[in-house]
């Protein structure tokens, strides 16, 4: 409801560019190494992930001639920001290496798309800076397929840059999400390219 009091109300004022920043979180439990696009099936496994298909539903509806809505479907952010997140996969096992010592691991065979925080904000200018034309009305997965990894990968990574931290992996999966994205299509469609990749916010963030 608060997020289509705000579209509402850009519309009211005719602010016709509006971007929604949804998740891949979406796409929930999907077929082990299927690619996920954007006309993929929805599968949501948490009350977070519903509440954005809701509200992407909402605000494409109210798209008009004059409102021209884009949904961006973030992948799992990682990386160095001026309000630092430590609830994200990458982030905070990685400040958990530097402060524990330690990474634990539960299951880890579930795969997840990453984002850098700074190619997110390049993909919001990209969409602001595109004829209407190709963003009006369109959903876009944001990240790219390099940084497709699981989260034994993602453990692995943090502990070859990170090489005294203990790594464990105990067998229990208490995660349920499993997605592997695809973005071919903010790609062709925008020419946009993710920068950075899950090696590089690891160092950073460990600095």
């Amino acid at each position: 409801l608060s997020t289509s009091l705000v579209a509402s109300i850009c519309k009211h004022f005719q602010l016709n560019r509006f971007i929604y920043t949804s998740s891949c979180s979406v796409y929930g439990a999907s077929q082990k190494g299927e690619l996920l696009s954007e006309n993929s099936e929805l599968n949501p496994v948490s009350l977070y992930a519903r509440m954005k298909i809701e509200s992407e539903k909402h605000i494409l509806n109210m798209s008009d001639s004059l409102f021209c809505p884009t949904i961006l479907r973030l992948a799992t952010v990682f990386g160095e920001s001026p309000r630092m997140r430590f609830d994200l996969v990458v982030n905070t096992l990685t400040a958990k290496a530097i402060r524990e010592g330690k990474i634990t691991l539960f299951g880890g065979d579930q795969w997840r798309p990453n984002v850098h925080v700074s190619d997110v904000a390049k993909a919001i200018i990209t969409v602001l800076e595109a004829p209407v034309e190709k963003v009006k009305g369109e959903v876009f997965n944001v990240g790219s397929e390099e940084n497709n990894l699981t989260i034994n990968q993602i453990g692995k990574l943090i502990k070859e840059n990170i090489p005294a931290a203990e790594l464990l992996i105990e067998e229990r999966d208490i995660d349920k999400r499993d997605y592997k994205v695809s973005f071919y299509k903010i790609n062709q469609v925008l020419g946009f390219k993710n920068s950075l990749s899950v090696v590089e916010g690891i160092k950073e963030v460990a600095n």
